[in-house]
């Protein structure tokens, strides 16, 4: 039996559908009567019925402010290598966690978590509010967030093609095939699956083999993850500062 005070449900739609069609308050499921919920959390991820992830940004610019807070606090005595190793651990990996779920996402959630990522840099560098946040961010050797997005799909896509995991994913890859020889046929390219709407862009099946066909054929060919994950960074870094 299904326990109604113990479960959640919600009706993901776009905007324009949740217009048009206002999702009932109520289910019955396996005679339980179920409020349905605008957003509920799961696995740390705040959910929303239209897959903004607005109120999940907005939970972790708050988290995120109030440890880089208390970072600034005591500052003073710690050494930039501690400090930068507390900002990572901490905040950075607040940032970092289940971010490929934003591939795709507004730029005003991008922003939010960018201007939070610019605070924690000048907070480790010591440096006051009008410091330029991009000179800080190459001294530290940080990816930008939406960079450290890119990274997350790319990487997650990269173990589904060669390690095969998880499994959920990689059956989602196709490869890219062509009824002429091509150049571009032995270039280890997957196919991009034709899509209607905007939300359906940002699902893994497409987002990730769209961003995998932009890295250049090393990267794409790394012959392990480690190398990969090296080979990707380089590239991102000089893509965003170099520039």
């Amino acid at each position: 039996m299904l326990n109604g005070d113990k479960s959640d449900v919600i009706i993901i739609g776009t905007a324009q559908r949740h217009a048009r069609a206002p999702p009932p308050t109520h289910l019955t499921v396996a005679g339980c009567d179920i409020t349905a919920k605008e957003h509920l959390q799961l696995l740390g991820v705040t959910i929303d019925n239209r897959m903004s992830f607005n109120k999940h940004v907005t939970l972790i610019v708050r988290a995120c402010n109030y440890h880089t807070s208390a970072l600034r606090h005591i500052r003073p005595v710690l050494s930039y290598d501690v400090a930068q190793q507390i900002a990572c651990s901490i905040v950075g990996s607040k940032l970092d966690y289940c971010n490929a779920l934003l591939h795709g996402g507004t730029s005003g959630n991008l922003g939010k978590l960018q201007r939070v990522q610019n605070n924690l840099a000048r907070v480790v560098c010591r440096r006051d509010r009008s410091a330029d946040a991009a000179q800080l961010l190459q001294q530290l050797h940080w990816l930008p967030v939406d960079r450290r997005v890119e990274f997350k799909v790319a990487k997650l896509c990269y173990q589904a093609i060669n390690c095969k995991q998880p499994t959920y994913l990689a059956d989602l890859l196709i490869p890219y095939s062509q009824t002429r020889t091509l150049r571009s046929g032995s270039r280890d390219l997957l196919h991009v699956p034709p899509h209607n709407i905007d939300i359906a862009a940002r699902r893994f099946s497409v987002a990730a083999p769209r961003l995998w066909n932009t890295l250049p054929l090393n990267i794409r060919t790394a012959p392990s993850v480690a190398s990969f994950k090296r080979l990707l960074k380089t590239y991102l870094f000089a893509l965003t500062f170099n520039s």
